[in-house]
């Protein structure tokens, strides 16, 4: 694995020096200048030292012209940077991994809100972790046991780090194409130099996510020595979820606290929106694994199947059986954690008044207003549809689900969409309900809520019934209208 990652970062580098060789304005020179200075040796070496200065003065000038514009690096917010606490479950979930793994621990932990940056200059925790930072995302931590915990926190301190100064060019020159080809798009360019541009972008971005699954195979198959492949496989699919979901919920909870000065419970809420897709989740990468097993490379779960599939042929007995509970519970003072993190990446002074918002307010607030965009994007399907329509329309779920519009932001493969369609129809009952003057509510424990009077139903538990064939229609019909009663 060492041998594999050394050659990924040569070829990186090769590629840094091809794109100035091959500088379409400067190519003429790179090729000229050799066989000048061959011509010159063979002529008695006439000049031959004022050609070779005028070759490095030319190739310091194509270095100078390829990397020079749209090169500057986002300035990212900073992060919160805390000592570990003396005592308590982090003290000694940290210790527990220094004797595991047999590291020294950093005396700090680095908070962030989101696994990915939630804004263009948010907090990066993969280029934290790199530069050999512990990053703990607090929007992860609320569907984490101390057992996903140990996974992440072992998993950050073992994994390779790659050479600062190459990967930090690789990611500077990345930013200077994609800034150059933005603009050659809008200009319409598709010179020989744009084409360039595109092949180097392609090239050096491949590398990168290369090396960066390799590094993650083999601090995985490392931390699997410890906590057990078991472990370390359902943290693998857990992690590849967050990336998907958890920076959504945290930008929705960001623009919740600039525009309305209200503090979300950042753990609770990304816990409670993560788990809408985790059945889809799930069975998404048990198809993406299949199809990698196949030889397939382009998969909607991104890196999580080749990461199984090097996890299957792990060869470890050991099943590791720690503190069960969630991560949330043995951190003290979360909510005062929180509100510090959230003040630190939005920049907010301690002057700005923030309101917590308690758990059972986050429904009404992120969670509905984003299963009505969900309703509206897919209006035409439920078109002329009403509550009366919803048997009929469980029983085409796979159906609805080729047709059904999915965030934009999110390339969710097929069967995914359809494990969404579920979700989709539980929204649309209990908005339908709504119109009739139930109470539609949503909490973490139990997902949508509608009531009426000392009715209450759960329209996720409707849809699963009827769909499980354990709910007859005439029994939901009598669920939502019992008899005698009129008015819907």
């Amino acid at each position: 694995m060492m041998l594999r990652l050394w050659w990924i970062e040569l070829r990186l580098a090769g590629t840094l020096l091809l794109e100035v060789l091959l500088e379409p304005r400067l190519l003429f020179v790179t090729l000229y200048i050799p066989v000048l200075l061959a011509a010159m040796y063979l002529a008695g070496g006439a000049y031959v030292r004022l050609a070779v200065y005028l070759y490095c003065a030319m190739f310091l000038f194509a270095l100078y012209r390829t990397f020079r514009t749209g090169g500057s690096k986002v300035d990212r917010d900073k992060p919160l940077v805390e000592s570990v606490p003396q005592e308590g479950g982090w003290r000694r979930l940290w210790d527990r991994v220094a004797q595991d793994m047999r590291v020294t621990m950093p005396a700090s932990i680095t908070w962030v809100l989101s696994p990915l940056p939630w804004r263009h200059h948010g907090c990066d925790a993969a280029a934290l972790r790199d530069e050999g930072n512990i990053v703990v995302p607090l929007g992860c931590i609320g569907s984490w046991t101390m057992l996903d915990a140990f996974c992440h926190v072992a998993h950050a301190r073992v994994r390779r780090r790659p050479v600062r100064l190459l990967r930090s060019v690789v990611e500077w020159e990345l930013h200077r194409l994609s800034t150059e080809l933005y603009q050659a798009a809008g200009r319409g360019d598709t010179s020989r130099r744009i084409r360039l541009a595109q092949w180097v972008g392609q090239k050096l971005a491949s590398l990168a996510a290369t090396w960066d699954l390799l590094a993650d195979m083999e601090a995985d198959n490392r931390i699997a020595q410890a906590y057990g492949v078991e472990a370390v496989s359902r943290w693998i699919v857990q992690s590849q979820l967050a990336y998907h979901t958890v920076t959504d919920c945290v930008r929705t909870a960001m623009q919740t606290v600039e525009e309305r000065g209200l503090l979300i419970p950042i753990a609770a809420s990304c816990k409670s929106y993560q788990e809408r897709f985790v059945a889809g989740w799930q069975e998404a990468v048990n198809a993406d694994t299949k199809a990698a097993v196949k030889g397939e490379t382009s998969l909607s779960t991104g890196h999580a199947p080749f990461r199984l599939l090097a996890m299957s042929n792990v060869e470890s007995s050991r099943a590791a059986v720690f503190d069960p509970r969630l991560a949330t519970t043995t951190l003290d003072g979360l909510e005062e954690l929180e509100e510090r993190v959230v003040r630190r990446e939005l920049g907010l002074s301690n002057a700005r008044v923030l309101t917590r918002v308690e758990s059972g307010e986050v429904g009404s607030l992120i969670v509905l207003p984003q299963l009505r965009e969900d309703l509206e994007r897919n209006a035409a399907l439920l078109e002329g549809r009403t509550w009366l329509d919803l048997p009929d329309l469980v029983a085409n779920i796979d159906k609805l689900g080729v047709e059904y519009k999915a965030d934009a932001r999110y390339l969710f493969a097929p069967q995914q969409r359809a494990a969404l369609v579920p979700q989709l129809l539980a929204a649309f009952l209990a908005f339908e309900l709504e119109k009739s003057g139930w109470k539609v509510s949503y909490w973490f424990e139990e997902g949508l809520v509608v009531e009426i009077g000392d009715r209450r139903l759960l329209p996720g538990e409707l849809i699963a019934g009827l769909r499980s064939g354990e709910l007859t229609t005439a029994e939901y019909m009598s669920k939502i209208q019992p008899s005698g009663e009129s008015g819907l």
